[in-house]
This record gives structure tokens, sequence and C-alpha cells, in this order.
């Protein structure tokens, strides 16, 4: 691999192919100037979506795979949020809620295939329904100082409304 590749691809990893963050951070316009070909970043989004789906805790890897969905649409995904949507049962209640707004946002942001994404958002208002019943939150969450404060079960209670009433 070249020079030039190398970096392009690093790049690329490194935002996990999120040209806003590229943008953000001051580095779109030393990745455009590689010129990369869409068939090259889309090979480069196989290799994330497959880190994404071998590491051990998908639900810190949702927000990435929606974003790889919404600027790519690679209809494999839904395979892998569906799996998700559907282990997310065992999940705590914060992460249920995670899982899904980034399914609604998704929904949202893009033309979706319709048939492929009902069954995606019925499980989606399964899981959310079922918080009514059992609210927890894993505690590594109120270690976060990033969470301090949206963590409470009236905060995650609005929430868990607002995507039963867009779903």
């Amino acid at each position: 691999m070249n020079n030039d590749l190398t970096r392009a691809k690093e790049l690329f990893m490194l935002y996990r192919g999120d040209f806003f963050l590229m943008t953000r951070e001051g580095k779109l316009q030393e990745y455009k100037e590689f010129k990369i070909l869409k068939q090259q970043e889309i090979e480069w989004i196989n290799e994330i979506v497959n880190q994404i789906i071998a590491s051990t805790d998908l639900t810190d890897s949702i927000s990435t795979l929606s974003s790889i969905y919404i600027n790519y649409q690679p209809n494999e995904i839904i395979n892998y949020l569906s799996g998700i949507v559907e282990a997310s049962i065992n999940y705590d209640s914060f992460e249920k809620v995670r899982i899904a707004e980034e399914i609604i946002r998704i929904d949202r942001s893009c033309k979706v295939d319709k048939n492929l994404f009902q069954k995606l958002k019925k499980d989606c208002m399964v899981i959310l329904e079922s918080i009514k019943y059992e609210f927890n939150i894993k505690e590594k969450y109120y270690k976060d100082p990033t969470l301090t404060g949206i963590l409470t079960k009236e905060k995650l209670v609005k929430r868990v409304s607002e995507a039963l009433k867009y779903l």
C-alpha cells in the first residue's frame, strides 16, 4: 500500500468513515485530496463493521453502526442491528434506550427499506416497554462523568416515551 493510500485509510478508520467528524477535526480536506474511490471506502467500511461485530460490547458500537448505515446504507447492517435489538432484552435500561434512539436516528436520517426496518422498530417497542416493568442501569454508567444527571429514572422514562411516540 503506498503512503497516500495508507494515510487515507488511517484517517478513514480513525473517524470510522464519518465525514462530519473529519470536518469537525479539520481532516476532511486532507482526506479528500487522496481522491479515494467509493469502492475502496466500502471495503474499509466492511473492515470497520467486522471489527465492531467482533467487539465484546455491541451497545458501545451501536452509534457507529447507525452512522455507517446513514452514510453508506449497506443493508447487512440492518441484520447486525436486528441482532443487537434481539439481544438487548438482557441489557440495562440505559442501553435499551440508546439502541432505540439510534434506530430512530437511522429512520429519520435516510430512506430505509420499510420491510427490513418494520420488524426492527417493533422489536424496539418491545424493549422500550420492558423498561416500564424493570428499570436498571449498570454501575459503569454511573461512574462515567459525562452521564451525570441523565441517568435518572424520570429522564430515561421521558426518553422512552418520546421514542415510543415516534415508533
